[in-house]
């Protein structure tokens, strides 16, 4: 890490609680019953509920969609709040379906492919984090280190580095939450010398993070391993869209994979940037993403909480606008 870095608070804006409500009471409850969030696999009412958040909170919505849009910035933060203090259960659905109608006005996502809802949701307790850990699967829960990268989306065997991510803290039970970073690829003077080196359109091999298949008792019971033929770099209108996840394998040459420290010395490069974002990570935080400009890391999680059976409860985000970069291959 650079001894000069420069770490910037990255914007964040905390919605009003009693907007909040009323939007709950109003947009989210039917004949007193709260939506759940499998409502939200109904596309209609999806989008209804997006375009009423963006009337509801126009001007947050305004304020967020131009610090993400801009490349220069591309992160900033949005705090739903506490509405429900004497009913846990149905503060923290109320909590994600009013994140998630907003993250929708922003950025309309890909449907999940089990869910057909415009996000995944993700679960982690420790018996999963161990289990994770028998299968020797690394830098997937919420207790590893996760590298500076930026996410990648698959559908029918295309790969692709979605414009925009959000992802939605339900709640985080650590007791030490630590901090979200994010670099900016314009913020980084060596850029332009990496996509020289590497190469425009050149098609290296990725092994991509597994997808992980388990059942409510924590057992794994199916991994899912990919691997990507990919480029690093695309050229896109006035900028350069950088894929950069997984475990990088080098250059498929002729079906020989040829390794190289290539790209390894550009993720030493991003890593020790001299300017990233900061922001703290915390439950009931969504955090916007402009995925296709910049990379993002965070700090593990320690001290779990007692008495918890669930360490992190969280919804991920990918937008449907998108660039391609390669294709799923057969390992």
């Amino acid at each position: 890490m650079s001894d000069a870095l420069i770490l910037e608070p990255a914007s964040t804006l905390s919605l009003d609680v009693e907007k909040v409500r009323d939007f709950i009471e109003t947009c989210l409850t039917h004949h007193g019953a709260l939506l759940s969030l499998k409502d939200l696999s109904d596309q209609f009412k999806m989008l209804e509920l997006s375009q009423l958040a963006a009337r509801a909170f126009s001007s947050d919505m305004d304020r967020i969609a131009g610090l993400v849009s801009d490349a220069r910035v591309g992160i900033a933060g949005l705090d739903i709040p506490v509405v429900y203090n004497n009913d846990a259960t149905r503060d923290a659905i109320s909590g994600a379906l009013v994140a998630m109608s907003l993250s929708q006005h922003i950025m309309p996502s890909i449907l999940d492919n089990h869910n057909n809802t415009p996000f995944t949701m993700f679960n982690a307790s420790n018996e999963s984090n161990e289990a994770l850990n028998r299968a020797g699967l690394m830098n997937i829960s919420p207790t590893d280190i996760l590298d500076f990268h930026s996410d990648g989306s698959i559908e029918n065997q295309i790969l692709s580095v979605p414009d925009y991510i959000a992802i939605y803290n339900i709640f985080i039970n650590y007791a030490k939450r630590g901090n979200f970073y994010w670099v900016p690829t314009l913020s980084m003077p060596s850029f332009h010398d990496h996509v020289q080196s590497i190469g425009y359109h050149q098609e290296y091999l990725f092994e991509l993070t597994p997808a992980v298949y388990g059942d409510k008792s924590m057992d794994i019971r199916s991994i899912a391993a990919r691997r990507a033929k990919t480029s690093i770099f695309r050229q896109r209108d006035n900028h350069i869209v950088t894929f950069m996840n997984g475990t990088f394998l080098g250059r498929d040459s002729n079906g020989v994979v040829v390794k190289t420290d290539l790209l390894k010395r550009f993720q030493s490069d991003i890593s020790n940037n001299s300017f990233r974002y900061v922001i703290k990570q915390q439950s009931r935080r969504m955090l916007f993403l402009n995925n296709a400009n910049g990379f993002h890391a965070r700090d593990i999680f320690e001290e779990p909480l007692e008495g918890y059976s669930t360490t992190r409860s969280y919804l991920r985000s990918v937008s449907k606008s998108a660039q391609i970069v390669g294709e799923i291959v057969e390992i």
